[in-house]
């Protein structure tokens, strides 16, 4: 990461640990420039599902405020050995025609293989008729929330059985797929005619139904 990459992700690391926001900010800058260097060649990306992983309890555990480098740095060689080991290599690597190929498109291959869906509890208002700007989370605020399943891959189901919780496998009969890039603020393209499929699903009862889904809070 380069000085404008690690204050990105250093942003982004503040507000998934609040705690180590406010530690941070009381450090001098000669800690701040060492730990930016411990993160030197580290991607961005996978520092971002690094800290990803270390707050899902997934990752390589700090020992205590200043180790977070060094759990980051951890977690970042486990993530590289899994894809060396998961990614069949071809003569371009991971790159075909100028354009990333992944073994997975769902969840392209990271470390933790698992994909972003809407939660149940915006599916159910919506499939009730609430319009998308009402809908609302469980503490009564309007808004969207999403959850992690688990990919349907053979990775993502591997991950959902050897996971200390609980975790569903995606289901596109069940669960609709966040899109990339998508914002909250907006119904996601496609979710109309996914929602007409699924009431229609539930009303005839297809074998692909499953009530346990409606069960999940």
């Amino acid at each position: 990461m380069n000085r404008e990459d690690y204050d990105v992700w250093e942003s982004h690391f503040c507000k998934t640990f609040p705690e180590m926001g406010g530690w941070l900010g009381k450090q001098d800058q000669e800690t701040r420039e060492a730990w930016r260097d411990a993160l030197d060649d580290v991607p961005l990306a996978d520092a971002m599902e690094a800290t990803k992983l270390i707050h899902r309890g997934e990752g390589q555990q700090p020992l205590g405020p200043s180790k977070y480098p060094a759990a980051i740095r951890a977690s970042w060689h486990d993530i590289r050995e899994t894809r060396a080991a998961v990614v069949k290599p071809t003569t371009f690597g991971r790159w075909k025609d100028g354009e990333e190929t992944y073994t997975c498109p769902l969840c392209h291959d990271t470390y933790a293989p698992d994909v972003v869906v809407l939660q149940p509890r915006a599916v159910r208002q919506a499939m009730a008729g609430v319009p998308w700007g009402e809908i609302q989370t469980p503490t009564g605020r309007r808004g969207v929330g999403t959850f992690s399943v688990a990919c349907s891959c053979f990775r993502g189901q591997q991950h959902a059985e050897k996971s200390k919780r609980e975790m569903y496998v995606y289901d596109p009969l069940k669960m609709f797929k966040v899109p990339d890039g998508w914002g909250l603020a907006k119904e996601p393209e496609g979710f109309a005619d996914w929602l007409e499929q699924y009431k229609v699903m539930r009303t005839k009862r297809l074998p692909n139904y499953e009530t346990a889904f409606d069960a999940f809070k």
